[in-house]
């Protein structure tokens, strides 16, 4: 593949991957606000865990999701024989451990680093996502009177 076309390509897979991810996040909130409005009558240390375990498992399955984009594209552009090779280059790369067993050819080592982008990214809207979570979770926590725990 051309540099051109690696950077194009990669460009596109790292958009569709980093919009799914947001998407994921929109949904996340969505679900844990009308958690949190439907278990108003439970004790508030398990709607916290109820809150924080629902985003984590939305933030794990739009992960897991692009990993397997990126696994689907190196078997398709035969850049990796197998599935096997390819979901765990993918998985490898997206979370940037790049163990350096499984390589790219070198026509295809800028498109694969645009995984390892979006990874970085993807990791880190997540991670963000659970720290804004639970900051709110803390700051209300703490402005309840003791009676109200």
């Amino acid at each position: 593949m051309e540099l051109w076309q690696q950077i194009l390509w990669g460009g596109i897979f790292m958009g569709i991957c980093l919009l799914l991810q947001t998407a994921a996040l929109v949904m996340a909130s969505s679900v844990v606000m009308r958690l949190a409005a439907h278990l108003g009558h439970c004790p508030r240390a398990l709607v916290s865990v109820v809150m924080i375990l629902s985003a984590l498992l939305f933030i794990l399955v739009a992960v897991t999701i692009q990993v397997w984009i990126w696994a689907w594209v190196y078997v398709s552009y035969e850049a990796l024989q197998s599935w096997n090779d390819a979901i765990y280059f993918s998985l490898v790369t997206f979370s940037t451990l790049g163990y350096g067993d499984i390589t790219l050819e070198s026509g295809l080592r800028i498109f694969g680093a645009f995984a390892s982008v979006t990874g970085v990214l993807a990791i880190g809207l997540g991670t963000a996502f659970l720290i804004a979570l639970m900051t709110r979770l803390m700051k209300d926590r703490l402005l309840l009177s003791p009676k109200d725990d």
